[in-house]
């Protein structure tokens, strides 16, 4: 048996419920939970069944409130009769009930104790026993329960004991509206509850989580047509890594070093305060450092997720398109970029500068009730020039040695040799960290000046890999870039898409 703890002290929080719950939902990864296994059937759980606690207080008893319930049958079992409560990394039990015991071991619990793995929780001599678990391995934190299956568990445990609060506080603000009757009852509710703040607070909860619930907890139906909605994502067509000519090899090697492989570290949805990673989400390219200090890129490598389409990935999709339906809640990646000098640099993508607006929300599916499922997607745009914004970038501290010609790069010339150099399929990235060398690749610029998407064409010779990686004129004898790689032609299978350098803004 666990030893006692110092003092008894229970008090039901918002925090402890309703707060714990949401964290559990979105930061779920590293917040530990415990389990009660049923060992005697009631009206509400059979013998055997077990109940994953995912707040960090409940309450034991008869009382609809109680997240762990008995029916009237339980006579013994009071309405209110012991809690269990999260204090540091440990669960403590707190009789709650002056008449009837609570029993923890076959030891009648005299204030608190601090529970732990395999102890028997009893209500009463000859009472319901209750088996106290914690999880260990893989299954040791909330992280490892499912999504929908966490917001069920919310549902249940957090919002129980606010359901009262949660009726009267609609109902009062309706009577506001009204008028002054409204008022005065609203002034009422508030001398009988907590502070006003609490409750405004727990409304917001509520309309946001149980939004979230009644959608979530539904499969997504995909439109039949969904895919045909989204453009046909190509990258840079089937080129091969070629030898560099002798005369620039010199030229190349001075602008390797400006030259960086991008990769994110971390996908990760966000509600301002708390995180969840989104597995399953990732990508790489490249990126370069100008010699004003702009890190650069191509627009599809910073937000990935507005490019993103997998038939086969529900549950992925679903998560994706939880920002455009939740209020609140954003999506957010972590990028890595490093070169072969050995310099690195970690960007979050919320602080780059690029151009969304060509971007729709438009609904992807339904909810098996009916409910619409937004998701925004550079997929939906309908502009030709919205080939023009993919290109992102972000001021650093730091300069490079790479200089830029925006007025060249809009009147580029048929037949103009364009040179890159990028990480094609991964090629140039080792298997040791510290090995950077991008790889070579060249074509030539297919139609004079910019097309009516505002992008220069070239001839295939890049691959997915090469996207946001530098598109270099050799301009008297130096390499000057013109553009960025951005993706395949979707008109030809001829071309590919230059971002002229300058588009950015």
């Amino acid at each position: 048996m666990a030893q006692v703890t110092q003092q008894q002290s229970y008090k039901r929080s918002l925090a402890g419920s309703v707060g714990a719950g949401v964290s559990s939902v979105l930061g779920g990864s590293g917040k530990q939970y415990f389990i009660l296994e049923h060992k005697v059937g009631s009206k509400h759980h059979k013998a055997g069944e077990t109940q994953e606690i995912i707040v960090d207080q409940i309450e034991i008893g008869r009382d609809p409130k109680c997240q762990v319930r008995y029916d009237d049958h339980f006579e013994t079992v009071s309405r209110q009769h012991a809690a269990i409560v999260k204090e540091g990394a440990n669960w403590k039990l707190i009789p709650l009930s002056k008449t009837n015991p609570t029993i923890l071991n076959g030891k009648k619990v005299q204030k608190e104790w601090f529970l732990q793995n395999g102890d028997e929780i009893q209500c009463s001599v000859n009472g319901p026993k209750l088996g106290f678990i914690i999880p260990t391995g893989n299954k040791a934190t909330v992280g490892s329960i499912g999504f929908t299956r966490r917001l069920t568990l919310f549902r249940k445990q957090a919002l129980r004991p606010y359901q009262r609060a949660i009726n009267l506080l609609t109902l009062a603000l309706a009577l506001v509206i009204i008028g002054s009757v409204g008022w005065n009852y609203w002034q009422y509710v508030e001398n009988e509850k907590e502070k006003e703040g609490f409750k405004m607070e727990l409304a917001e909860k509520q309309k946001q989580i149980e939004t979230a619930i009644a959608r979530a907890d539904s499969s997504i139906k995909i439109n039949a047509t969904l895919r045909r909605q989204f453009f046909d994502y190509k990258s840079g067509g089937t080129g091969t890594k070629k030898d560099a000519p002798p005369e620039i090899q010199d030229l190349l090697e001075a602008c390797k070093d400006d030259v960086y492989y991008l990769e994110t570290k971390e996908v990760y949805l966000s509600d301002g305060s708390r995180k969840r990673t989104i597995e399953g989400l990732g990508w790489s390219g490249t990126g370069f450092l100008l010699n004003d200090g702009r890190f650069v890129t191509a627009r599809h490598c910073v937000q990935g997720w507005r490019f993103y389409w997998d038939a086969n990935k529900k549950d992925l999709l679903n998560e994706l398109a939880i920002p455009d339906n939740y209020p609140g809640v954003e999506i957010i990646a972590v990028l890595g970029a490093r070169s072969k000098s050995g310099k690195n640099f970690t960007f979050v993508s919320k602080n780059f500068v690029l151009d969304d607006g060509y971007d729709r929300r438009g609904v992807i599916g339904t909810s098996t009730d009916g409910t619409p499922i937004y998701f925004t997607s550079a997929g939906f745009a309908v502009a030709d020039n919205f080939w023009s914004t993919d290109w992102a970038y972000i001021q650093t501290g730091s300069k490079g040695n790479l200089s830029f010609d925006a007025a060249l790069s809009g009147s580029l010339r048929t037949g103009t040799d364009l040179h890159v150099l990028g990480f094609p399929q991964g090629h140039g990235v080792g298997e040791s960290a510290s090995f950077i060398n991008p790889t070579y690749n060249s074509f030539s610029v297919g139609f004079d000046g910019l097309d009516n998407t505002g992008c220069f064409l070239h001839t295939r010779g890049v691959d997915h890999g090469n996207s946001g990686g530098p598109i270099f004129v050799r301009k008297e004898n130096v390499l000057v870039v013109v553009g960025i790689v951005s993706r395949g032609s979707h008109k030809s299978e001829e071309y590919n898409y230059g971002i002229p350098v300058s588009a950015i803004r």
